[in-house]
């Protein structure tokens, strides 16, 4: 039992010295993953019925993926830095609202693609576990909007209509967030949890929408990092 016990206490110390990163050291970290998002308290309007008026729904979270680098420093054993340019699919959702008695909206999203900086800190808790905040200005570089509708009355195939189109013009280019999360590494492979909370309102306009909504989103990404 001692000998398994020494055993194992080895193996640790051996895993912990493989992933240590001593200060100094800098290194890349390339990396893919997923994102859920939405614009916080984003109100659209579905149109008018006689009974209830105009027709409000909430967002709801939309799925998308990200991919980039960052490139993080290590200052000391327990605090390290890192910039980033990362191009991330984020959004909105709104499903199934009745209109009239015939037509309803299935789905609509917003599809907006940034470029985003990440300027990070990270406080190392273990040498492979950190957690991390920072600052994350960004730029829309395109936005869509894909828009379902189904009329009950026809036949199922004829019933069901997409409409995309360019909506660009509707959102601000520049956006400002704040990056906060938890990232865990072992052997050079790195997982990062994000939360990102908006701090400028995305549109333009107030339009269809009521307040300031901002971006609201979760990201989880994978990366595997190169020492230089």
């Amino acid at each position: 039992m001692k000998k398994i016990l020494f055993a194992a206490f080895l193996l640790i110390i051996a895993i912990a010295t493989f992933a240590q990163k001593s200060p100094g050291c800098v290194t890349v970290y390339p990396k893919i993953g997923v994102n859920l998002s939405k614009f916080s308290g984003d109100l659209l309007s579905f149109g008018v019925t006689p009974a209830e008026g105009i027709i409000m729904k909430k967002s709801e979270m939309k799925s998308g993926f990200n991919a980039g680098a960052d490139l993080r420093y290590r200052i000391s054993d327990n605090y390290g830095a890192s910039i980033g340019l990362i191009y991330s699919n984020l959004g909105n959702r709104f499903d199934s609202e009745d209109l009239m008695e015939e037509y309803k909206i299935k789905e609509s999203k917003w599809n907006n693609h940034y470029l985003q900086i990440p300027i990070m800190m990270h406080t190392f808790l273990t040498d492979g576990l950190s957690v991390n905040i920072g600052i994350q200005p960004a730029m829309l570089i395109a936005a869509q909007n894909s828009t379902k509708w189904i009329n009950d009355s026809k036949e199922k195939e004829e019933g069901i209509r997409t409409v995309s189109g360019n909506v660009k013009n509707l959102f601000k280019t520049f956006e400002f967030s704040i990056p906060l999360g938890v990232s865990y590494e072992y052997r050079n492979i790195l997982f990062d949890l994000r939360y990102q909370l908006g701090l400028t309102g995305v549109y333009k306009y107030g339009g269809l929408t009521r307040g300031n909504p901002k971006i609201s989103a979760f990201s989880f990404s994978v990366a595997y990092g190169f020492d230089l």
